[in-house]
Parts: structure tokens; C-alpha cells; sequence
């Protein structure tokens, strides 16, 4: 359960840092598993680091991965937030370089949130999970669009422009540095980025 002061933080900024949510024999686990599915996906496609690459982690073979659909720890959190929760998907992500400024809504009717987690130590300087605090609120949210950078459809169609470090560093933004025990849980709403990663971040 989410204490009284961070679910105040939450609805406050959009977004919560969860530190040493998983303990070192979880952190093997994730690892391991992450490791095992990105092998897989290279059979496939080799990855070079210069394409993004996401595999599903539902299956038989993730076990780990697959039991978070219903583990407590996130599930009480999720309720306490929005009440009854559907579980949607459990992904695993191998990042290339900067993330262009978006939110994870097609409309900001749209509801929900994620809980985010790292095998690497992000820094600000390094890919760390980058958010535009209380961004998830009207008329904030909305008004937002109004900056090139940050407008859905300008972003869309310049994914490379709006991927460079200028861009993505004149927004003012908070670095969620984490280490690979933590958590970050932020609402979907939220106008999120990362820059200086590597081109294998994961």
C-alpha cells in the first residue's frame, strides 16, 4: 500500500519513486530472465542499437515477469489509485539513445498508469525516466501541446528532431535516478522522456 504522503505525491506530481521494491534474489530474477528473451528476440531481428526492441514477458518462460500481473505489492497500489484495475500487458524494453518528450494516451480521458523498472543505475546524464512533474493534470496536460516539442502530432512526424538532446533538454524536466531495486509508478498522462542513454539501455 502506497503510505498517505505518497499517494498525496502521486496525485500531486503524476508520479512516485518505489525505493528497494524488489530485493537482490528479484533483481537475479528480472535480470536473468531479461537476458533469456533478448537473446531470443536477436535470433530474430539482431539488434545493433539503433532500433528499439520489446518482447512480451507473459509467457511460461518468464515466470518472474508473468507472476507481477499479480502480485500484491502492485496491485494494492494500483487499486488504491483507480479502485478495480485490469491488467494490461508486462513488457520488457532494450532502449536505444534519447526518448523523444510523449505520454502514453491517445486522449487524457484515457486512464491508467505503469510501474517502470531498470537493470542498469539511471542517472540524469545516462537515461534516466525524465517527467514534466504534475504534467498528468488539466488544463496543464493539454495546455503543454501548445510547445512544439511536445505536441503529439509535431513529434510524430519528426521523431529524429525531437529526439536530440536540446529538445529534450530545454523542457524542464525531473531525472528519476533510480538503481535496479527501485520502481518509478507514474500516471499514463504524464509527459515523460529520457536522455543520454547508451544504445543498449535496459
Amino acid at each position: 500500500m502506497l503510505t498517505p504522503k505518497q499517494l498525496l505525491t502521486f496525485n500531486t506530481f503524476g508520479f512516485i519513486i518505489l525505493k528497494n521494491f524488489f530485493n537482490e534474489k528479484e533483481v537475479t530474477a528480472i535480470r536473468n530472465e531479461y537476458y533469456y528473451k533478448a537473446n531470443i528476440a536477436s535470433t530474430f531481428e539482431l539488434f545493433n542499437g539503433t532500433k528499439r526492441q520489446v518482447f512480451d514477458m507473459t509467457g511460461d518462460d518468464t515466470p518472474f515477469f508473468a507472476s507481477l500481473f499479480e502480485d500484491e505489492r502492485l496491485l494494492s497500489k494500483a487499486e488504491q489509485i483507480h479502485g478495480k484495475v485490469l491488467p494490461q500487458q508486462i513488457q520488457a524494453d532494450r532502449h536505444t539513445k534519447n526518448t523523444y518528450w510523449h505520454h502514453d494516451v491517445t486522449g487524457w480521458e484515457w486512464k491508467g498508469i505503469k510501474f517502470a523498472f531498470y537493470l542498469d543505475a539511471m542517472k540524469s546524464d545516462n537515461g534516466a525516466l525524465r517527467v514534466i512533474p504534475g504534467s498528468h493534470l488539466q488544463p496543464w496536460h493539454d495546455y503543454l501541446d501548445n510547445i512544439k516539442t511536445l505536441k503529439y502530432k509535431w513529434v510524430r512526424k519528426n521523431n529524429k528532431s525531437a529526439a536530440s538532446g536540446q529538445n529534450i533538454l530545454e523542457i524542464p524536466g525531473y531525472a528519476c535516478e533510480t538503481t535496479p531495486r527501485d520502481v518509478i509508478l507514474f500516471d499514463l498522462r504524464i509527459y515523460h522522456s529520457s536522455y543520454g542513454g547508451s544504445p543498449d539501455r535496459h
